[in-house]
Parts: structure tokens; sequence; C-alpha cells
């Protein structure tokens, strides 16, 4: 301990010196809430400690469908806007916010004014059942493998060998990881050689396709894991199913949604993709269902619940209420007007 007396010196002095170099950029600026939706920022507790120091808020969401608590996606805000409940009992309960509002998936705004393309896509293939499969990051050392890769796209090839009636999408998440995937499956050049797989990279290297908007061209989609583009597929109007070959079996989701939304083996995915092929799975309204632990509106409309809740916050701190009177009466509103109280406010 004596040894590392120093370290512990250095740090504590690094924020306080941190936290008044935001507090004076917070207090010259006019600065009284800040929005962020960084997974992972060094320096996210100094700036809550700077806000607190101006009478502001650090407020912020979720971009991603976290399948587990990893701490170093912590979210150290003041106010919390999160998909659902499901995320503040699997993700956010480490951490004494002042309030977490469920106010749905933030990125639900474009759905309709993406849809062109996949109405085209949808109207050229109208003859064919089309399935996309929107893979994830893999590593060594993260929920996701190279194996799981290759093991979905090798059923996903002999699916479309075995019934021509067919259509693989592929949205890879990285160019890089589907090289990978390319290499060790040369029967999959083939298929793209004979536009039986269509594949949709970014126009850069870190740029991604839309997810809802191939998924809309199809009539299943498929992600790895606990999937965060399988839900937006879901919420943007298409059946969506979760491999989560993970092996973890802790996740409320997935268990809730087990052999109908999700699957935890090939064979049983294959099976129920086999079903929907055949007309005999799940409707939209059913996968909606399931789906309503991660986001209960799935109306479109996220943005709007967000910034009124924002906008209020701002109006009661301008009028000189503390920080957490401003809170305390904005929630009270929110949880009496909502259309779904008991989902939507905790």
């Amino acid at each position: 301990l004596n040894s590392s007396r120093g370290w512990f010196c250095f740090q504590a002095v690094r924020y306080y010196i941190r936290s008044k170099f935001w507090q004076a950029i917070y207090k010259k600026l006019g600065i009284t809430m800040l929005w962020t939706m960084f997974d992972v920022d060094p320096e996210k507790l100094i700036k809550t400690q700077a806000l607190e120091l101006v009478n502001g808020l650090y407020l912020g969401s979720h971009w991603s469908n976290f399948p587990k608590y990893r701490i170093d996606n912590q979210k150290c805000y003041d106010v919390l806007f999160t998909w659902g409940k499901h995320f503040i009992s699997s993700n956010f309960s480490n951490y004494p916010y002042m309030a977490a509002f469920i106010t749905g998936y933030p990125s639900d705004h474009y759905f309709l004014t993406r849809m062109t393309l996949a109405d085209e896509m949808k109207r050229s293939l109208k003859d064919k059942f089309v399935i996309s499969f929107q893979d994830n990051m893999i590593a060594s050392d993260i929920l996701y493998s190279k194996g799981m890769q290759v093991a979905v796209h090798r059923m996903l090839i002999d699916m479309l060998l075995n019934d021509n009636r067919l259509i693989l999408l592929l949205k890879p998440k990285r160019k890089y990881i589907f090289e990978q995937i390319l290499a060790e499956l040369p029967e999959l050049q083939s298929l793209i050689d004979a536009d039986r797989v269509k594949v949709f990279l970014g126009e850069t290297v870190r740029s991604k396709a839309v997810p809802a908007e191939i998924g809309k061209a199809s009539d299943l989609v498929i992600g790895l894991g606990i999937s965060t583009t399988a839900a937006e597929c879901c919420f943007a109007g298409t059946v969506s199913f979760h491999a989560d070959l993970t092996g973890f079996k802790d996740n409320a989701f997935g268990n809730a949604g087990l052999n109908k939304v999700v699957f935890r083996d090939i064979n049983s995915l294959r099976s129920a993709i086999q079903s929907q092929i055949n007309g005999q799975g799940i409707t939209i309204e059913e996968c909606r269902k399931y789906h309503k632990m991660l986001d209960p509106f799935q109306d479109g409309q996220a943005y709007k619940r967000t910034g009124a809740i924002i906008g209020a916050l701002q109006k009661e701190l301008a009028s000189g209420l503390s920080r957490l009177d401003a809170v305390k009466k904005v929630q009270q509103r929110y949880n009496k007007f909502s259309a779904v109280k008991e989902e939507v406010l905790v």
C-alpha cells in the first residue's frame, strides 16, 4: 500500500485539476447539460464532477443491446435514458443514477426515411425468401469468436445450396472480418458470383451499411449474439433472430425469448429458419412481443420522448432549481403522463 501511495496521490491531483478544467469550460460557455453516447470515456467521472460543480447534469443513452454487464461500458450519467427496463436491471444497476427514463431505442427515427432502397430490393427479389445475416465483432478475448461466424455462415451456405428460393444478404460489421470469413469459406465467393449472396459494406473501413435498411429488404434477419442489429430490424418491422452462441445463459431477454427469437445452438437456429421459410414460423407481432423487453414502445418516437425530457430538465434548471429538485420534478411529471407508466419509469 505504501508503494502505491504516490500513484493514488497523483490520481487525486489529476482528478481535481481535470474537474476544474471542465468546470471552467462549462461555466464559460454556459453549459448546464452534457449529452454523450460514449461507451468508453476515461474522463466520464471527471465530467460528472465538473457538471455537479456548475449545478448541471450529465445525460446520455446507449447504442448497444449489451449482452452482459461490463465495467468499461458503465454509463456514469446523472440521468440515464435507456431503451427499456431490461437494461436497468441487467446493465445499469451498479451506478447511483439520479433518475433513469425509459424512452425506447434511440435510433428508431430513421426507419421510414431509409426504406426506399429496401423497398426496391424487396421488389427485385419478390419471388425469393430473403435472409440477412448481420454479424458482430470477433476477437479471442471478447464474447464473439471467428468460429461462431464461420458456423453461422456455413449453415446458411448449406441452406442456400439446398434451396434455390433463398437469397442471402450479408451486412458485415467490418470489412476485414468479412475477408477472414471469405478466406475460410471459398464456396461463399461462388455464391456471391452467382448473385445468390449480396454483400453490403460501408463506404469506408470504419463505416457500416444501415441495419434496418438491409433488414427491411429481408423476410428474416439473423444477428450474431444478443444482437443490437437484430433488435433494430425487429423494431423496424422484420422478424429477427439472435444467434447467441456465446454459452452465457444469464441474459434475461435471451432466456425469455429462448427458442423463439434467441437460439443457442446451430441446429435449433436452422430449424427455426426453416420454419420461417415454410411459413410456419413466428409473425412480426410475436417477434415484437418478445422484443418489448428491450423497447416497450417500438414506435419510432424515442427522439420525441428524449427531447421532451431534456427540454423539461433544462427549463427547471434555468428556473433556479437544484439538480436534484429539477430531476425529481421532471421524473414525477413523466411518470404521471406516460402511457405505460409501470414499464416506462424507474
